[in-house]
């Protein structure tokens, strides 16, 4: 399978759209919105620029993960949980190195840093629900009629 190659027929390909586009959106009515902080020091006017390229930088990270995320799903079985292993390794150290700005940063950063923390704890779920399916598989248990 190609690295750059996605599985069109995943219904998490779907899914991991959708929820693209939900946080974008929220991302961008988040960015209408003033900094408080700066308005409180004074540093920006009331009408201050719409933050185009710190949204841009965002969105374009937010869609790394989601990628990063259906191409851990593009397989089966145990080479699944390893890729999810990545995964959640890079989207926990987004999360983490994203957290260190939240003091007095804007709104919609702070949405940004949560919807990699979600995808980042949606990672661990994976992980823990596939790695116990793929355990029972491999386990011969007596039918019993």
């Amino acid at each position: 399978m190609s690295l750059f190659k996605l599985p069109l027929h995943l219904p998490g390909y779907k899914f991991m759209a959708m929820a693209y586009l939900v946080v974008a959106v929220i991302l961008i009515w988040a960015g209408t919105f003033p900094n408080e902080y700066l308005l409180s020091l004074g540093k920006v006017a009331d009408a201050h620029a719409f933050p185009f390229v710190p949204l841009a930088l965002e969105l374009s990270l937010l869609l790394l993960v989601c990628w990063l995320q259906i191409w851990a799903l593009s397989v089966y079985a145990w080479r699944r949980v390893g890729r999810l292993l990545v995964c959640l390794v890079l989207t926990g150290g987004l999360a983490m190195l994203s957290a260190l700005g939240v003091v007095h940063s804007s709104r919609q950063y702070i949405y940004f840093v949560l919807a990699v923390i979600a995808l980042a704890l949606a990672d661990a779920i994976l992980i823990i629900s596939f790695s116990v399916i793929a355990l029972v598989s491999q386990l011969k248990l007596p039918v019993t009629r």
